[in-house]
Formats: C-alpha cells, sequence, structure tokens
C-alpha cells in the first residue's frame, strides 16, 4: 500500500492553521512573556487600542498559579521583555498564589539590572500611567 506524503494531503481544506492564529492573545502574552522578544510583546500589545485592555493583558494571572506575564519575564532575566509589559501596564507588585511578587523574584532570580529597573518605577496612578522614579 502507497502512503501519501504530507505535501499530496494538505489541501486548502485541510491546512492546519499556524500556531500564532491557535494562541489567543491571553496565552500569547504568556509565551512571548516566556519565550519572545520585546519587540513582538510590544506588537501584541500596541494592537490593543483601547489602554485598560493592554493594562488587563499585562496583568493577566494564570488561573492555577496567579503568576504573571511580569513574573515569567523576570524569571527569564528579559528585561527588555519586562519594560514592555511595565510599559504596557503590567502591575509590579502584583504577586501570585504563593506570594511570589516581581521584585522577589528578580532579587531571586535575575541580574541587579531587572532589579533595579523595577525599583525605578511608580505605582501607576488612576489613569493607569507610570512614570520612572529619579
Amino acid at each position: 500500500m502507497e502512503r501519501n506524503s504530507p505535501s499530496d494531503v494538505m489541501t486548502p481544506e485541510l491546512a492546519i492553521p499556524s500556531m500564532e492564529a491557535m494562541m489567543s492573545d491571553e496565552m500569547r502574552v504568556f509565551a512571548l512573556a516566556a519565550y519572545g522578544g520585546a519587540r513582538e510583546l510590544k506588537e501584541l500589545l500596541d494592537a490593543k487600542a483601547d489602554p485598560e485592555e493592554r493594562r488587563a493583558l499585562c496583568n493577566l494571572a494564570d488561573p492555577e498559579t496567579g503568576t504573571t506575564p511580569l513574573i515569567v519575564g523576570i524569571r527569564r532575566d528579559n528585561s527588555s521583555v519586562a519594560l514592555a509589559l511595565i510599559e504596557g501596564g503590567a502591575n509590579v507588585h502584583q504577586a501570585n498564589k504563593a506570594g511570589w511578587t516581581p521584585s522577589s523574584v528578580a532579587t531571586q532570580f535575575a541580574s541587579p539590572k531587572v532589579v533595579q529597573m523595577l525599583a525605578s518605577w511608580a505605582p501607576a496612578d488612576e489613569d493607569g500611567k507610570r512614570t520612572k522614579v529619579r
């Protein structure tokens, strides 16, 4: 019996969507925080015209652990991803269910650059805007 190659059976009706198309924005923000770059993350956040939607995406919490994209990016010691999330409205004080905050994760797992960067951002004001502490 002759087997068809994958290209023989891939008709437009059977085409598999790309990984990006299958991932919701909620899953993508975590994936980009862990394995992506700041450019892709900024593109995802900039696609949200409503600042409240952008802020909500930055502050998503995993239902089981409470871990946020910011905690994920900091755990990977990625300062540019962390900065993109903070500028997008991530809460720099939001702890996961185990009590880990972005600062405690940075102190334990990240470089001094990330620790200093977190310390340089003031909490968001009532409009959700952040200012860098000088």
